[in-house]
């Protein structure tokens, strides 16, 4: 029986949440908790996620939104015949915040892609999902292709002109340890991008905040070999975010708590709630947060796939 196995991971901002929207740079980490897409023959289409099965295409909207956009776009796009296989879905990503979505994307858009034999190049299979992702809740290019490639991405998009570097991931794993912490708020990334862009269209001020952001990101990536700089331009990066308004209580007090140790903690992604990254320097390994919290490390590989 034929089989595709594809596993991505989820991923965190460490700075250009929102500035990578209007051209800045952003970097963000590729981390070690992973969206695994099996697909195999079957007699008939079914599609398993969370927990529940569904054996109708038009059903798995309700289960998963981004999956079915991307089988959908397969279909209409390649010419796919979906009649006869299973796709099953799973996520080791404990919370929201994490890059579960373009992980789910991207593990699913590979999966179909080596299963129906596309031969799709990995460039064109990333410009493919963030047409999808942009109608889905907006946003940057940046979570695609971090969960594709893995490690630590730098990237800066202005249009359709995108650029991408690797950096050395072990530059920050050598003198932190990188946590994620769920701030138990969930929010809507959809809605969240869209006030933003609200506000930075109707107020100079706003405008100027994201520009201060942008400005903070290439410093960041200028003091990459600096670990006291760029513990300071993290923080930095904190504030501007919440001066844009994008913190709540909960962000603030795990952003306090990392402070007082000698670390630092940010907002990743969105804001308005879900997760927050932390760094801490190595001798500093015990966390009292009465958040719920995981170490993370940094993925290396991207997207992989196996074949039976």
């Amino acid at each position: 029986m034929k089989q595709v196995v594809s596993k991505a991971p989820g991923k965190m901002f460490l700075t250009g949440e929102y500035a990578v929207l209007y051209g800045y740079p952003a970097i963000i980490l590729a981390v070690n908790k992973y969206v695994t897409t099996k697909i195999e023959e079957a007699n008939r289409f079914s599609f398993k996620a969370y927990n529940k099965k569904i054996e109708d295409l038009e059903n798995v909207r309700r289960v998963s939104p981004h999956s079915y956009a991307v089988i959908k776009y397969y279909i209409e796009n390649f010419d796919i015949d979906i009649k006869s296989v299973s796709v099953e879905i799973e996520s080791d990503i404990p919370f929201k915040g994490l890059g579960s979505s373009s992980a789910t994307m991207v593990s699913l858009s590979t999966a179909l892609n080596r299963f129906f034999l596309l031969n799709i190049d990995s460039r064109e299979v990333i410009q493919h999902l963030y047409k999808i992702k942009d109608r889905l809740e907006g946003g940057s290019i940046a979570d695609i292709a971090t969960s594709f490639l893995g490690g630590v991405v730098l990237i800066q998009q202005y249009k359709n002109d995108v650029k991408v570097e690797k950096l050395s991931p072990e530059l920050l794993t050598k003198v932190f340890n990188i946590y994620a912490i769920y701030s138990g708020e969930r929010q809507d990334t959809f809605e969240a991008i869209r006030n933003i862009r609200d506000k930075v269209r109707k107020k100079e001020y706003y405008k100027k905040l994201i520009d201060l952001m942008g400005e903070t990101s290439k410093e960041t990536i200028n003091n990459w070999r600096n670990m006291d700089n760029l513990i300071k331009l993290i923080r930095l990066y904190h504030y501007l975010l919440a001066s844009l308004g994008t913190s709540t209580r909960n962000i603030d007090e795990i952003v306090d708590y990392f402070e007082n140790i000698g670390g630092a903690a940010k907002i990743s992604g969105a804001g308005y709630g879900d997760s927050v990254l932390a760094l801490t320097f190595k001798e500093q390994d015990q966390l009292a947060l009465k958040y719920k919290w995981i170490k993370i490390d940094i993925d290396k590989n991207g997207v992989v796939v196996k074949y039976k």
